[in-house]
């Protein structure tokens, strides 16, 4: 899939990321493409940071994400001390996920029931590009991992 009219710049941390997990992604002027293979890896770390680390706001998304990665993706949240609401529902919707103080630890699943996180992600993000790049990736490995 495609995202146009962006400045890819200012999602670097997340576009860093999103590779790491083995999304292949190709940049040309304001378009972003986002393809993927079945096979995500886990994240050895992520942490949020002020701009232009990686967004607090954009780690729900990432988070959920990373739920069907294989392996053990760790989180850091180091902006905002309730940023760990949204995973007593990721956890509802059959994810793996164990928090200690501002560590969340995502052990990768099989299967995940995003359709309730697929309608309400965009609420959990400030920024529309962020939001766009995040829910479509919500989107898009839901669709490849469960034939959505």
């Amino acid at each position: 899939t495609t995202l146009t009219n962006l400045r890819a710049e200012h999602i670097m941390t997340i576009i860093s990321h999103l590779e790491a997990i083995g999304c292949k992604i190709k940049i040309d002027n304001q378009t972003v493409r986002i393809q993927s293979d079945k096979s995500l890896r886990s994240l050895s770390a992520i942490r949020t940071l002020p701009y232009p680390g990686f967004p607090t706001d954009a780690q729900p998304q990432m988070m959920a994400l990373t739920t069907m990665c294989e392996g053990t993706s760790v989180f850091a949240e180091n902006i905002f001390d309730g940023r760990f609401r949204h995973v007593g529902g990721l956890i509802r919707m059959g994810a793996d996920i164990r928090v200690e103080g501002s560590i969340a630890l995502v052990n990768g699943v099989k299967k995940v029931n995003f359709g309730v996180f697929k309608r309400i992600a965009i609420a959990w993000v400030s920024s529309p590009t962020i939001a766009g790049v995040l829910t479509y990736l919500v989107a898009l490995a839901t669709k490849s991992y469960f034939g959505a």
